[in-house]
């Protein structure tokens, strides 16, 4: 099966226990997914928790399909 890309945005103060539930649920090998985060840069991102992300991607790389 082929996997299908969620970009999953993050910026700084992002509330990072909010999407806690369904990244796994997402990022899980079998569930058919596959996660990438996208920042406004590639320079890593603070959120409101305290933890730092590193982006995959940027806004400019990304391209989106149907």
């Amino acid at each position: 099966m082929e996997q299908k890309t969620v970009h999953f945005f993050v910026c700084n103060a992002l509330s990072d226990w909010e999407p806690a539930y369904v990244l796994p649920m997402l990022n899980d090998p079998t569930a058919g997914y596959r996660v990438q985060t996208v920042g406004v840069s590639r320079e890593p991102v603070k959120t409101a928790g305290g933890v730092t992300i590193l982006p995959d991607m940027t806004l400019a790389e990304l391209e989106p399909t149907q």
